[in-house]
């Protein structure tokens, strides 16, 4: 129950500031166009993150999307460590909605860090990549590249 309680607050709190737009803001969000999913899609992971570290604790973060994800254990119905299934099977792919999401930055045993990116497979999806890590915060880079949302993203309002 309280795991539960943990991912509600996390939820919650993820998207507290939603109602204090500035017309800034909106314009901001409005530029974004496509990259609402590929936003949608990195908060889904960094919550299957934080369940998954609490559901393994002694390895930490997972390191690579299969690893949140289901794909692989057709036949299997528990989830583990490899195939903790937190996230559908598009998204553990690594491609979903014009986007391609990966996990990197992934440190120490247990995992203490991670950076989850999201760039645009074509331009038509978008222009924007976006990234976060264990903090939470989404950020954006209009360079489409993900060392640039890494390094120097400006912070989603």
């Amino acid at each position: 129950m309280s795991r539960l309680l943990l991912l509600s607050l996390l939820a919650a709190l993820m998207g507290c500031n939603q109602h204090k737009q500035t017309v800034e803001q909106f314009n901001e969000q409005h530029m974004h166009g496509h990259g609402s999913t590929a936003r949608n899609n990195l908060r889904a992971l960094g919550i299957a993150q934080i369940q998954y570290q609490i559901n393994y604790p002694e390895i930490g973060y997972a390191c690579s999307l299969a690893n949140l994800g289901g794909l692989g254990i057709k036949n299997e119905k528990q989830a583990n460590y490899m195939h903790a299934m937190l996230i559908n099977d598009a998204l553990a792919s690594g491609h979903q909605s014009g986007y391609i999401f990966s996990i990197s930055n992934c440190q120490g045993r247990p995992a203490s860090r991670y950076a989850i990116t999201a760039i645009p497979d074509s331009a038509p999806s978008g222009k924007f990549a976006y990234c976060t890590d264990q903090s939470a915060v989404i950020r954006y880079s209009t360079d489409g590249s993900a060392e640039t949302c890494l390094t120097s993203g400006k912070p989603l309002q």
